[in-house]
């Protein structure tokens, strides 16, 4: 009785485990003014593709916020999904004040 227990527990605990890992996920904040050199937080925003390379490579659910503004894309954004890491959301982060993706 005491093994079977045992078992259980170690089955809960593993559960509870995948499911704190499945809930993890990445957030990259971006601004039409942001800085490929910044760590891509809501504080320090970094550019669109800075964003989309460090989404590429974290091995984990990723999404990223594009904070209010134009855009003004001059080169084309690469996210590449042969590293396997392929769960990616884009969003605006106010949706009464939506960003422009302007290609220039």
């Amino acid at each position: 009785m005491i093994r079977k227990l045992q078992n259980v527990l170690f089955l809960a605990e593993l559960g509870y485990v995948l499911i704190a890992l499945a809930g993890a996920h990445q957030v990259y904040w971006v601004s039409p003014s942001g800085d490929a050199t910044s760590d891509c937080t809501n504080a320090n925003p970094c550019t669109l593709q800075k964003a989309l390379t460090k989404s590429m490579t974290d091995r984990a659910p990723s999404e990223i916020i594009l904070l209010s503004g134009t855009y003004n894309i001059s080169t084309t954004a690469i996210y590449e999904v042969d590293n396997g890491d392929s769960d990616l959301t884009i969003r605006g982060d106010d949706p009464n004040n939506r960003p422009i993706l302007n290609a220039v």
